[in-house]
């Protein structure tokens, strides 16, 4: 939000800003605000799925903007110096699952109802397709690579977070990731 009010010129002390938890659809259909911070691959799907016209508002992606980074793996030090081969491992297993999920979104979805409750209605496989539909684009990078870093990403994530009184001091981004846990192409 910090990042998307800056963008459009704008502060907290332009927005009325609350705390509202994950009633976003609740919180939006009942008037209790005018707008809603969601997940573009799932609050967004729900809004369409119960009929809502949504406008998905998101950052400039490109290098004016203060893009974030998105998800990721993280573990300790300590962890990786114990475990490392064993955390490449299963990095490469976590990208190799995610290409097929993206590529095989169907089979993905009848794998996943083992082990994922309520998955099992057409409903809710319907959701779970949106849903992974919506979520494959936000996993790849313009290049359409999996697990990539963008050092140029992560410096102005630090510098944004960095600026807005997120963190205490400034962070060399280079100390936040290791590249070396990825499988090599």
């Amino acid at each position: 939000m910090l990042a998307l009010l800056k963008e459009g010129g704008l502060s907290t002390k332009d927005a009325k800003v609350q705390n509202i938890g994950f009633t976003q659809q609740a919180a939006l259909t009942g008037n209790k605000v005018e707008g809603v911070m969601g997940y573009l691959n799932n609050d967004a799907v729900s809004f369409k799925e119960a009929g809502k016209e949504v406008r998905s508002i998101t950052l400039n992606s490109g290098s004016a903007g203060d893009q974030l980074v998105g998800v990721g793996l993280g573990a300790k030090k300590k962890t990786l110096d114990k475990r490392g081969d064993d955390i490449k491992k299963f990095v490469d297993a976590s990208l190799r699952g995610l290409r097929y999920a993206i590529d095989h979104q169907d089979e993905a979805i009848k794998l996943s109802e083992k082990y994922v409750p309520g998955l099992r209605g057409e409903k809710q496989r319907n959701n779970a397709r949106a849903v992974l539909k919506a979520t494959a684009p936000l996993m790849k990078n313009d290049q359409g690579e999996l697990g990539a870093i963008d050092p140029q990403t992560w410096t102005r994530m630090a510098d944004f977070m960095y600026d807005q009184g997120l963190l205490e001091k400034s962070v060399t981004p280079e100390d936040a990731y290791d590249t070396s846990y990825l499988p090599k192409s």
